[in-house]
């Protein structure tokens, strides 16, 4: 089992949200092909206070994160350093109104689909969400965390071999 402690302004006040990836998840290695074919990632937005999420502070204005690491290659940010998203956020887990653990899909853009570089290249990508970038309830501002994840060329599911296919004699 995981614990976890937050931190509180005050005695007796409750945590603000918090963001956590899903997929990739924390710690995860995935395969430069699979990421770049997916272009997107999975973010788990939950309340800690009783309250709702409040859906529409991830899903209007910008991402809620930013990325960065030597894992990123030609991927499209505003003038503040957040992903442009490619439409508006997916929602997969929490469709209730009264929601307090919500999963969203952010499809990432590639900044320049004219060159031969993909939006993710081998090595780690740190997904940094904002304090206060979402919330919960009437008001209660989400907490700034960090996760990361790495992209690995040799990660579960990578291809091996050298590509040639023996299919032996037909007849």
């Amino acid at each position: 089992t995981t614990q976890q402690a937050y931190t509180v302004p005050t005695e007796n006040a409750k945590p603000g949200p918090t963001a956590t990836l899903a997929a990739p998840g924390a710690g995860d290695s995935i395969t430069v092909a699979a990421i770049n074919a997916k272009r997107y990632i999975d973010v788990t937005f939950e309340s800690h206070d009783g309250s709702a999420v409040n859906k529409n502070t991830i899903t209007v204005g910008a991402a809620p994160f930013k990325l960065s690491g030597t894992g990123i290659a030609d991927l499209a940010v505003d003038a503040n350093g957040f992903p442009i998203i490619v439409g508006s956020p997916l929602l997969l887990k929490g469709d209730a109104a009264d929601a307090k653990k919500v999963t969203y899909r952010f499809f990432l853009k590639d900044k320049n689909t004219a060159n031969s570089i993909d939006v993710f290249q081998a090595g780690s990508v740190t997904v940094t969400f904002a304090a206060g970038a979402f919330t919960a309830g009437a008001a209660v501002a989400s907490t700034g965390t960090t996760s990361t994840f790495t992209i690995d060329p040799n990660a579960p599911g990578a291809a091996t071999g050298d590509g040639s296919v023996n299919l032996g004699p037909l007849t």
